[in-house]
Protein backbone atom coordinates (compact mmCIF):
# COMPACT_ATOMS: atom_id res chain seq x y z
CA UNK A 1 0.00 0.00 0.00
CA UNK A 2 1.61 3.49 -0.97
CA UNK A 3 1.75 5.51 1.75
CA UNK A 4 0.18 9.14 1.22
CA UNK A 5 0.04 12.32 3.32
CA UNK A 6 -3.71 11.29 3.64
CA UNK A 7 -3.11 7.93 5.43
CA UNK A 8 -0.46 9.81 7.81
CA UNK A 9 -2.68 12.00 9.09
CA UNK A 10 -5.25 9.50 9.42
CA UNK A 11 -3.04 7.10 11.29
CA UNK A 12 -2.41 10.27 13.80
CA UNK A 13 -5.95 10.93 14.31
CA UNK A 14 -6.02 7.16 15.73
CA UNK A 15 -3.88 7.43 18.08
CA UNK A 16 -1.27 4.94 16.23
CA UNK A 17 2.36 5.47 17.01
CA UNK A 18 3.63 7.06 13.96
CA UNK A 19 6.67 9.15 13.67
CA UNK A 20 5.79 11.65 11.22
CA UNK A 21 9.57 12.38 10.67
CA UNK A 22 9.73 9.25 9.12
CA UNK A 23 6.77 9.38 6.72
CA UNK A 24 7.57 13.33 5.89
CA UNK A 25 11.39 13.43 5.10
CA UNK A 26 12.43 10.00 4.59
CA UNK A 27 9.32 8.15 3.39
CA UNK A 28 8.12 4.96 3.72
CA UNK A 29 8.20 3.74 0.23
CA UNK A 30 11.26 3.51 -2.43
CA UNK A 31 9.70 6.06 -4.70
CA UNK A 32 9.65 8.17 -2.06
CA UNK A 33 13.23 7.53 -0.88
CA UNK A 34 14.60 7.49 -4.31
CA UNK A 35 12.43 11.02 -5.03
CA UNK A 36 14.15 12.25 -1.77
CA UNK A 37 17.95 11.13 -2.64
CA UNK A 38 17.56 13.12 -5.92
CA UNK A 39 16.15 16.19 -4.34
CA UNK A 40 18.94 16.37 -1.74
CA UNK A 41 21.66 15.78 -4.27
CA UNK A 42 20.54 18.21 -6.42
CA UNK A 43 20.49 20.93 -3.30
CA UNK A 44 24.15 19.90 -2.39
CA UNK A 45 25.70 20.46 -6.18
CA UNK A 46 23.99 23.81 -6.19
CA UNK A 47 25.64 24.81 -2.90
CA UNK A 48 28.78 23.80 -4.14
CA UNK A 49 28.68 25.66 -7.83
CA UNK A 50 27.29 28.83 -5.66
CA UNK A 51 31.02 27.85 -3.45
CA UNK A 52 32.54 27.87 -6.43
CA UNK A 53 31.57 30.69 -8.05
CA UNK A 54 31.55 33.29 -4.64
CA UNK A 55 35.56 31.54 -4.54
CA UNK A 56 36.03 32.85 -7.89
CA UNK A 57 34.28 35.81 -7.90
CA UNK A 58 36.72 36.51 -5.20
CA UNK A 59 39.94 35.20 -6.80
CA UNK A 60 38.81 37.08 -9.91
CA UNK A 61 38.48 40.74 -7.77
CA UNK A 62 41.64 39.91 -5.87
CA UNK A 63 43.47 39.28 -9.69
CA UNK A 64 42.14 42.82 -10.48
CA UNK A 65 43.09 44.63 -7.39
CA UNK A 66 46.82 43.18 -7.83
CA UNK A 67 46.80 43.85 -11.20
CA UNK A 68 45.91 47.78 -11.15
CA UNK A 69 48.33 47.89 -7.95
CA UNK A 70 51.15 45.90 -9.54
CA UNK A 71 50.74 45.60 -13.25
CA UNK A 72 52.12 41.72 -13.05
CA UNK A 73 49.14 39.21 -13.72
CA UNK A 74 49.77 36.63 -15.36
CA UNK A 75 48.07 33.63 -16.24
CA UNK A 76 45.07 35.66 -13.97
CA UNK A 77 41.12 34.55 -13.66
CA UNK A 78 40.03 37.61 -15.23
CA UNK A 79 36.52 36.50 -16.79
CA UNK A 80 33.96 39.39 -17.30
CA UNK A 81 36.57 41.72 -15.27
CA UNK A 82 35.25 45.30 -15.34
CA UNK A 83 38.61 46.96 -17.26
CA UNK A 84 36.75 50.10 -18.89
CA UNK A 85 39.75 53.21 -18.83
CA UNK A 86 42.13 50.82 -16.96
CA UNK A 87 45.89 52.52 -16.66
CA UNK A 88 47.22 49.30 -17.72
CA UNK A 89 50.43 50.61 -19.57
CA UNK A 90 53.52 47.89 -19.59
CA UNK A 91 51.22 45.45 -17.73
CA UNK A 92 52.48 41.80 -17.95
CA UNK A 93 49.39 40.00 -18.71
CA UNK A 94 51.00 36.64 -20.43
CA UNK A 95 48.55 33.68 -20.33
CA UNK A 96 45.85 35.59 -18.52
CA UNK A 97 42.01 34.70 -19.04
CA UNK A 98 40.58 38.00 -20.03
CA UNK A 99 37.38 36.75 -21.78
CA UNK A 100 34.38 38.35 -22.10
CA UNK A 101 36.28 41.19 -20.10
CA UNK A 102 35.32 44.87 -20.67
CA UNK A 103 38.54 47.00 -21.77
CA UNK A 104 36.99 50.10 -23.65
CA UNK A 105 39.42 52.81 -23.85
CA UNK A 106 41.86 50.80 -21.40
CA UNK A 107 45.44 51.76 -22.05
CA UNK A 108 47.30 48.81 -22.74
CA UNK A 109 50.58 50.05 -24.43
CA UNK A 110 53.48 48.19 -24.76
CA UNK A 111 51.67 45.67 -22.77
CA UNK A 112 52.48 41.82 -22.40
CA UNK A 113 49.17 40.15 -23.64
CA UNK A 114 50.96 36.93 -25.35
CA UNK A 115 48.92 33.32 -25.07
CA UNK A 116 46.34 35.32 -23.36
CA UNK A 117 42.57 34.70 -23.95
CA UNK A 118 40.76 37.94 -25.00
CA UNK A 119 37.30 35.95 -26.54
CA UNK A 120 34.61 38.01 -26.65
CA UNK A 121 35.87 40.89 -25.20
CA UNK A 122 35.70 44.76 -25.13
CA UNK A 123 38.88 46.44 -26.85
CA UNK A 124 36.77 49.29 -28.26
CA UNK A 125 38.86 52.58 -28.54
CA UNK A 126 41.93 50.55 -26.44
CA UNK A 127 45.21 52.06 -26.62
CA UNK A 128 46.86 49.08 -27.93
CA UNK A 129 50.68 50.84 -29.10
CA UNK A 130 53.61 48.62 -28.89
CA UNK A 131 51.56 45.87 -27.34
CA UNK A 132 52.77 41.83 -27.81
CA UNK A 133 49.44 40.02 -28.84
CA UNK A 134 51.60 36.93 -30.00
CA UNK A 135 49.59 33.85 -29.83
CA UNK A 136 46.52 35.48 -28.50
CA UNK A 137 42.77 34.24 -28.52
CA UNK A 138 41.24 37.24 -30.50
CA UNK A 139 38.36 35.51 -31.70
CA UNK A 140 34.85 37.78 -31.74
CA UNK A 141 36.61 40.73 -30.20
CA UNK A 142 35.73 44.19 -30.69
CA UNK A 143 38.45 46.29 -31.84
CA UNK A 144 36.17 49.32 -33.43
CA UNK A 145 38.62 52.58 -33.16
CA UNK A 146 41.75 50.77 -31.09
CA UNK A 147 44.56 51.92 -31.39
CA UNK A 148 46.88 49.11 -33.10
CA UNK A 149 50.07 50.95 -33.59
CA UNK A 150 53.78 48.85 -33.36
CA UNK A 151 51.59 46.74 -32.69
CA UNK A 152 52.31 42.49 -32.36
CA UNK A 153 49.37 40.76 -33.75
CA UNK A 154 48.85 36.92 -32.57
CA UNK A 155 50.49 35.69 -35.80
CA UNK A 156 53.93 37.56 -34.86
CA UNK A 157 53.28 40.14 -37.20
CA UNK A 158 53.08 44.12 -36.69
CA UNK A 159 50.66 46.11 -37.95
CA UNK A 160 50.72 50.18 -37.66
CA UNK A 161 47.04 51.09 -37.99
CA UNK A 162 45.41 54.56 -36.53
CA UNK A 163 49.15 55.58 -34.91
CA UNK A 164 48.43 59.23 -35.64
CA UNK A 165 50.36 61.38 -33.08
CA UNK A 166 52.18 58.36 -31.30
CA UNK A 167 55.80 58.48 -30.29
CA UNK A 168 57.90 56.42 -31.70
CA UNK A 169 61.53 57.84 -31.53
CA UNK A 170 64.50 56.18 -32.54
CA UNK A 171 62.54 52.72 -33.14
CA UNK A 172 64.64 50.00 -35.72
CA UNK A 173 61.91 48.95 -38.10
CA UNK A 174 64.52 48.56 -40.63
CA UNK A 175 62.97 46.47 -43.78
CA UNK A 176 59.65 46.93 -42.19
CA UNK A 177 56.46 46.71 -44.37
CA UNK A 178 54.54 49.87 -43.48
CA UNK A 179 52.28 50.52 -46.80
CA UNK A 180 49.45 52.33 -46.00
CA UNK A 181 50.10 53.17 -42.74
CA UNK A 182 48.90 56.13 -41.04
CA UNK A 183 51.60 57.96 -39.12
CA UNK A 184 50.10 61.16 -39.30
CA UNK A 185 51.54 63.75 -36.49
CA UNK A 186 53.57 60.72 -34.97
CA UNK A 187 57.04 61.60 -33.49
CA UNK A 188 59.88 59.19 -35.58
CA UNK A 189 62.75 61.27 -34.52
CA UNK A 190 65.89 58.90 -35.50
CA UNK A 191 63.98 56.35 -36.41
CA UNK A 192 65.62 53.29 -38.38
CA UNK A 193 63.36 52.81 -41.78
CA UNK A 194 66.23 51.82 -43.83
CA UNK A 195 64.56 49.76 -46.53
CA UNK A 196 61.68 50.12 -44.82
CA UNK A 197 58.06 50.77 -47.57
CA UNK A 198 55.88 52.98 -46.29
CA UNK A 199 54.21 53.36 -50.00
CA UNK A 200 50.97 55.49 -49.89
CA UNK A 201 51.15 55.74 -46.22
CA UNK A 202 50.11 58.89 -44.19
CA UNK A 203 53.21 60.45 -42.46
CA UNK A 204 51.55 64.34 -42.90
CA UNK A 205 52.95 66.75 -40.16
CA UNK A 206 55.21 63.64 -38.93
CA UNK A 207 58.81 63.97 -37.25
CA UNK A 208 61.57 62.39 -39.08
CA UNK A 209 64.56 64.53 -38.00
CA UNK A 210 67.28 62.66 -38.36
CA UNK A 211 65.55 59.14 -39.15
CA UNK A 212 67.20 56.99 -41.19
CA UNK A 213 65.39 56.54 -44.08
CA UNK A 214 67.96 55.41 -46.75
CA UNK A 215 66.81 53.56 -49.62
CA UNK A 216 62.87 53.82 -48.36
CA UNK A 217 59.72 53.41 -50.53
CA UNK A 218 58.00 56.25 -49.79
CA UNK A 219 56.16 56.59 -53.32
CA UNK A 220 52.52 58.01 -53.44
CA UNK A 221 53.09 59.07 -49.54
CA UNK A 222 51.24 62.21 -47.91
CA UNK A 223 54.91 64.32 -46.43
CA UNK A 224 52.88 67.34 -46.19
CA UNK A 225 54.15 69.94 -43.93
CA UNK A 226 56.48 66.82 -42.29
CA UNK A 227 59.76 67.49 -40.63
CA UNK A 228 62.75 65.83 -42.27
CA UNK A 229 65.75 67.60 -41.02
CA UNK A 230 68.41 66.20 -41.42
CA UNK A 231 66.91 62.61 -42.53
CA UNK A 232 69.17 60.50 -44.97
CA UNK A 233 67.23 59.55 -47.51
CA UNK A 234 69.98 58.46 -49.67
CA UNK A 235 68.51 56.50 -52.55
CA UNK A 236 65.27 56.52 -51.18
CA UNK A 237 62.24 56.45 -53.41
CA UNK A 238 59.57 59.21 -53.29
CA UNK A 239 57.74 59.41 -56.91
CA UNK A 240 54.36 61.48 -56.85
CA UNK A 241 54.96 61.86 -53.00
CA UNK A 242 52.97 64.55 -51.48
CA UNK A 243 56.39 67.37 -50.01
CA UNK A 244 54.52 70.35 -49.91
CA UNK A 245 56.03 72.43 -47.02
CA UNK A 246 57.97 69.98 -46.20
CA UNK A 247 60.71 70.31 -43.36
CA UNK A 248 63.77 69.49 -45.51
CA UNK A 249 66.90 71.06 -44.25
CA UNK A 250 70.33 69.19 -44.85
CA UNK A 251 68.55 66.49 -45.79
CA UNK A 252 70.43 63.91 -47.93
CA UNK A 253 68.96 63.00 -51.10
CA UNK A 254 71.50 61.75 -53.08
CA UNK A 255 70.80 59.19 -55.76
CA UNK A 256 66.99 59.86 -54.72
CA UNK A 257 63.92 59.23 -56.95
CA UNK A 258 61.75 62.37 -56.80
CA UNK A 259 60.16 61.96 -60.08
CA UNK A 260 56.62 63.29 -60.40
CA UNK A 261 56.75 64.43 -56.84
CA UNK A 262 55.23 67.83 -55.10
CA UNK A 263 57.84 69.72 -53.12
CA UNK A 264 55.97 73.49 -53.61
CA UNK A 265 56.72 75.13 -50.64
CA UNK A 266 59.58 72.73 -49.43
CA UNK A 267 62.37 74.10 -47.37
CA UNK A 268 65.47 72.54 -48.55
CA UNK A 269 68.46 74.37 -47.25
CA UNK A 270 71.55 72.83 -47.57
CA UNK A 271 69.86 69.56 -49.03
CA UNK A 272 72.32 66.99 -50.94
CA UNK A 273 70.50 66.10 -54.45
CA UNK A 274 73.50 65.01 -55.88
CA UNK A 275 72.24 62.96 -59.11
CA UNK A 276 68.86 62.84 -57.48
CA UNK A 277 65.90 62.21 -60.17
CA UNK A 278 64.03 65.41 -60.01
CA UNK A 279 61.95 64.90 -63.71
CA UNK A 280 58.49 66.44 -63.47
CA UNK A 281 58.84 67.58 -60.05
CA UNK A 282 56.88 70.48 -58.47
CA UNK A 283 59.37 72.92 -57.10
CA UNK A 284 57.36 76.08 -57.12
CA UNK A 285 58.25 78.50 -54.05
CA UNK A 286 60.59 75.87 -52.45
CA UNK A 287 63.73 77.04 -50.77
CA UNK A 288 67.12 75.35 -52.06
CA UNK A 289 69.20 78.14 -50.44
CA UNK A 290 72.68 76.19 -50.98
CA UNK A 291 71.48 73.38 -51.86
CA UNK A 292 73.87 70.67 -54.17
CA UNK A 293 72.17 69.78 -56.94
CA UNK A 294 75.04 68.78 -58.91
CA UNK A 295 74.56 66.24 -61.97
CA UNK A 296 70.59 65.80 -60.98
CA UNK A 297 68.01 65.41 -63.41
CA UNK A 298 65.72 68.45 -63.46
CA UNK A 299 63.93 67.72 -66.70
CA UNK A 300 60.29 69.61 -67.02
CA UNK A 301 60.52 70.50 -63.22
CA UNK A 302 58.70 73.55 -62.86
CA UNK A 303 61.14 76.31 -60.61
CA UNK A 304 58.55 79.43 -60.60
CA UNK A 305 59.71 81.55 -57.67
CA UNK A 306 61.95 79.06 -56.55
CA UNK A 307 64.84 80.34 -54.12
CA UNK A 308 68.49 78.69 -55.16
CA UNK A 309 70.54 81.44 -53.32
CA UNK A 310 73.77 79.96 -53.74
CA UNK A 311 72.94 76.65 -55.05
CA UNK A 312 75.42 74.40 -56.58
CA UNK A 313 74.01 73.26 -59.80
CA UNK A 314 77.33 72.74 -62.08
CA UNK A 315 76.66 70.92 -65.16
CA UNK A 316 73.03 70.43 -64.83
CA UNK A 317 70.52 70.20 -67.30
CA UNK A 318 67.94 72.83 -67.08
CA UNK A 319 67.13 73.14 -70.59
CA UNK A 320 63.55 73.82 -70.90
CA UNK A 321 62.28 74.51 -67.20
CA UNK A 322 60.09 77.69 -66.10
CA UNK A 323 62.33 79.51 -63.39
CA UNK A 324 60.04 82.13 -63.97
CA UNK A 325 60.87 85.11 -60.90
CA UNK A 326 63.88 82.57 -59.24
CA UNK A 327 66.07 83.72 -57.17
CA UNK A 328 69.79 82.64 -57.84
CA UNK A 329 71.79 84.89 -56.45
CA UNK A 330 75.19 83.78 -55.93
CA UNK A 331 74.28 80.18 -58.15
CA UNK A 332 76.94 78.33 -59.28
CA UNK A 333 75.70 77.25 -62.39
CA UNK A 334 78.94 76.61 -64.35
CA UNK A 335 78.64 74.31 -67.25
CA UNK A 336 74.81 74.25 -66.61
CA UNK A 337 72.48 73.42 -69.65
CA UNK A 338 69.62 76.45 -69.79
CA UNK A 339 68.19 75.45 -73.55
CA UNK A 340 65.46 77.35 -73.83
CA UNK A 341 65.06 78.06 -69.96
CA UNK A 342 62.73 80.64 -68.59
CA UNK A 343 64.35 83.00 -66.50
CA UNK A 344 61.92 85.99 -67.12
CA UNK A 345 62.44 88.48 -63.79
CA UNK A 346 65.02 85.96 -62.39
CA UNK A 347 67.34 87.08 -59.51
CA UNK A 348 71.10 86.60 -60.99
CA UNK A 349 72.78 88.90 -59.02
CA UNK A 350 76.48 87.01 -58.56
CA UNK A 351 75.73 83.96 -60.68
CA UNK A 352 78.32 82.40 -62.25
CA UNK A 353 77.52 81.61 -65.89
CA UNK A 354 80.82 80.17 -66.69
CA UNK A 355 80.73 78.30 -69.79
CA UNK A 356 76.73 77.14 -69.62
CA UNK A 357 74.66 77.02 -72.16
CA UNK A 358 72.33 80.02 -72.74
CA UNK A 359 70.74 78.61 -76.17
CA UNK A 360 67.32 80.73 -76.84
CA UNK A 361 67.22 81.41 -73.04
CA UNK A 362 64.98 84.14 -72.06
CA UNK A 363 66.45 86.79 -69.39
CA UNK A 364 63.82 88.94 -70.00
CA UNK A 365 63.75 91.51 -67.03
CA UNK A 366 66.28 89.47 -65.26
CA UNK A 367 68.35 91.02 -62.50
CA UNK A 368 72.04 90.06 -64.02
CA UNK A 369 73.77 92.46 -61.43
CA UNK A 370 77.51 91.47 -61.04
CA UNK A 371 76.87 88.67 -63.07
CA UNK A 372 80.05 86.49 -63.15
CA UNK A 373 81.41 84.57 -66.78
CA UNK A 374 78.12 85.42 -68.61
CA UNK A 375 81.06 86.11 -71.41
CA UNK A 376 82.24 82.30 -71.51
CA UNK A 377 78.68 81.25 -71.97
CA UNK A 378 77.23 79.97 -75.02
CA UNK A 379 74.24 83.09 -76.60
CA UNK A 380 72.53 82.14 -79.45
CA UNK A 381 68.72 83.65 -79.59
CA UNK A 382 69.20 84.75 -76.13
CA UNK A 383 66.91 87.17 -74.95
CA UNK A 384 68.04 89.67 -72.49
CA UNK A 385 66.27 92.94 -71.32
CA UNK A 386 68.77 94.91 -73.89
CA UNK A 387 67.91 92.79 -76.49
CA UNK A 388 68.60 89.16 -78.04
CA UNK A 389 72.53 88.04 -78.23
CA UNK A 390 73.52 85.73 -81.29
CA UNK A 391 77.33 85.66 -80.34
CA UNK A 392 76.89 81.95 -80.20
CA UNK A 393 75.13 80.98 -83.17
CA UNK A 394 77.40 78.94 -85.42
Amino acid sequence: MRTTWKTIRNETKRGDSVELSRFFVFGDSKEMREKIRKVFFLFITFGLVVLMFGSASGQQAKNIIKLKKTGNCKKCFLLKADLKMAKLKGAKLEGADLKFSDLKRANLSEADLKNANLRNSNLRNANLTGADLTGADLENVKLGGAILCHTTMPDGKKIYSNCKNVNLTKIDLKFANLEGANLEGANLEGINFEGAVLKSSNLKFANLEGADLRNINLSQANLRGANLTGADLTGANLVFSNLILAEMNRVDLKDADLSQANLSGAYLDQANLDQANLKGVDLRGANLKEANLKRANLNQVNMRGVNLTEADLTGVDLSEVDMNGANLKGANLNGANLTRVNLTGAYLKNADLNEANLDRANLTEANMKNIRNLDSAIKCKTIFSWGEDNSGCE
